[in-house]
């Protein structure tokens, strides 16, 4: 559906306006949602795959071998993530901001997610 508005720009949210949104995404009852949870490691060896062996013996290789130990921190119920909550995903129109674009949607950690937007 399509959504009027204006796609913002980084002068265009704050951070203290952003979380929020993301809290609201990350708190959404999420047993309805037909997505596939998401897998560090499966997502790490899928971009190496992609790669056809053109870097195997090299420093990318030990990279990626680093890369794919996952982070030893205490685990929390997943959640839905949007994995791309950039200001160029959101819209302000008349009612407020809306959140676009949620092709990399997934249910996930919601602490990845938040990383993510703090790097956006």
């Amino acid at each position: 559906e399509w959504i009027d508005g204006i796609t913002l720009t980084k002068d265009g949210i704050e951070l203290e306006e952003l979380l929020p949104i993301a809290a609201t995404i990350h708190q959404y009852h999420s047993s309805s949602i037909p997505v596939v949870p998401f897998s560090y490691i499966s997502r790490i060896d899928h971009y190496w795959l992609e790669l056809e062996g053109k870097y195997v013996g090299s420093e990318f290789e030990t990279l990626y071998k680093q890369w794919r130990s996952e982070p030893s921190v205490e685990q929390i119920p997943l959640a839905l993530c949007h994995f791309d909550l950039g200001c160029y995903n959101l819209v302000r129109g008349d009612q407020g901001v809306k959140v676009i674009d949620w092709e990399y949607a997934s249910l996930a950690d919601p602490r990845l997610d938040l990383t993510l937007i703090l790097q956006i």
